[in-house]
């Protein structure tokens, strides 16, 4: 069965504390005092501005509004993502009250360590409209991937409106169309003269690693063709631990695995519309690579939903490699990315180092990834992005 996306409805109540609770329904019968407010009033100033945030914000936000706690909308920042070196836009939505047009300039001011003026738009809104500015960003090549502040300002009919925002910075890599296709045999010997994408151990989102790259890091190289995406995965670990069984391959955050996301689109909210395989690079009982789809559309061992893939590994001294071949028909959307496209993708790496552990136990002590924010793995607007050439 095909997972689906489902709602709930959360139940807003106002019943009266009492100084002695004995029970979950106290208070419940008593009247509603109207005087209760959950959230700011609304906004009667003439003139407002705001960054538009990107979908998984702007819909929490219209959610606060529609259940009337306004104030959790601030809780999330307007969040814009946007690739190192690349350029996109950011919307800036002006909203007037009054029954008068009103028109000014609004300037967007970007991250100080950018070295980049300000940027100011003209704009006219009709009396008691809302229209949205474009503002064109370039985030400068070499900015290391993180959160930086932005923010707007305007002045109309003598009034000030301010708002803030951030830009979420993304690695950005080439992904090059190859005509020799490489062997699926866990050897990095056929991928030279292709590009090195680090995760290094400062690459961390969750746990820890205290030795260092020689405890968990890794590297990153892809291609792709018309009928396959090709990733090999070289993963620096000085303990490398197989406890799950040939018949438990599910939940590849329990032990050493690999985690390769993709989104087709690269434009998925959530992890519906995505590929997520997690690849063990043995198991309890032999050396053999194993994968399976984890929370995405169509999850279970790659054999029944994926079975166009192709994967094997190798070990060493220095750790172990991962190298695959993903079929496009197997992931969402069904073919290869047009050249020009740009498509979502991220590797994660977990590390565990308890040799003692039990079969299928859960010695998972750190998570690193290319792209590593929190919930690198599950948040698709925070996967790296992959240019196709």
């Amino acid at each position: 069965r095909r997972t689906t996306a489902e709602s709930f409805l959360l139940v807003k109540t106002m019943v009266p504390p009492k100084n002695h609770t004995n029970s979950l329904l106290d208070g419940i019968d008593q009247k509603v005092n109207s005087t209760i407010v959950l959230g700011p009033p609304p906004l009667a100033d003439p003139i407002s501005i705001r960054v538009i945030p990107r979908t998984d914000v702007e819909e929490f936000r219209q959610w606060a509004h529609e259940h009337q706690v306004e104030w959790a909308a601030g809780l999330l920042s307007a969040a814009v993502s946007i690739g190192v070196g690349q350029t996109d836009t950011i919307l800036v939505e002006i909203t007037n009250r009054q029954k008068e047009p009103a028109d000014g300039d609004v300037t967007l001011s970007l991250p100080e360590m950018w070295k980049e003026k300000p940027i100011t738009e003209r704009y006219l809104v009709p009396g008691q409209s809302r229209v949205q500015v474009p503002f064109y960003v370039t985030v400068p090549t070499g900015t290391v991937q993180g959160s930086y502040p932005i923010h707007i300002a305007t002045v109309s009919s003598g009034t000030a409106a301010t708002d803030s925002g951030q830009i979420d910075v993304l690695p950005v890599m080439a992904l090059t169309r190859i005509m020799n296709t490489p062997e699926i045999d866990g050897r990095l010997n056929d991928w030279q003269g292709i590009g090195v994408q680090p995760i290094p151990s400062a690459n961390i989102w969750s746990g820890s690693v205290p030795g260092g790259d020689v405890d968990c890091s890794g590297t990153v190289r892809a291609v792709y063709d018309q009928n396959f995406l090709y990733v090999a995965v070289e993963v620096l670990d000085d303990i490398v631990v197989c406890n799950i069984a040939p018949d438990d391959i599910k939940g590849h955050w329990r032990s050493d695995a690999v985690e390769i996301c993709i989104d087709p689109s690269g434009r998925s909210t959530n992890t519906l519309t995505v590929f997520k395989a997690g690849i063990f690079p043995g198991t309890t009982e032999s050396r053999r690579a194993r994968a399976a789809r984890d929370a995405d559309g169509n999850q279970g061992i790659i054999e029944k939903t994926a079975p166009g893939m192709r994967l094997a590994s190798s070990f060493s001294e220095r750790g172990y490699v991962i190298e695959t071949a993903i079929a496009w028909a197997d992931m969402p959307g069904g073919k290869a990315p047009e050249v020009g496209q740009t498509i979502g993708f991220n590797v994660i790496l977990y590390d565990g180092d308890d040799t003692s552990a039990g079969s299928g136990a859960n010695i998972g002590k750190a998570r690193l990834a290319w792209s590593y924010r929190p919930s690198a793995q599950a948040l698709p607007y925070y996967y790296g992005r992959a240019l196709i050439r």
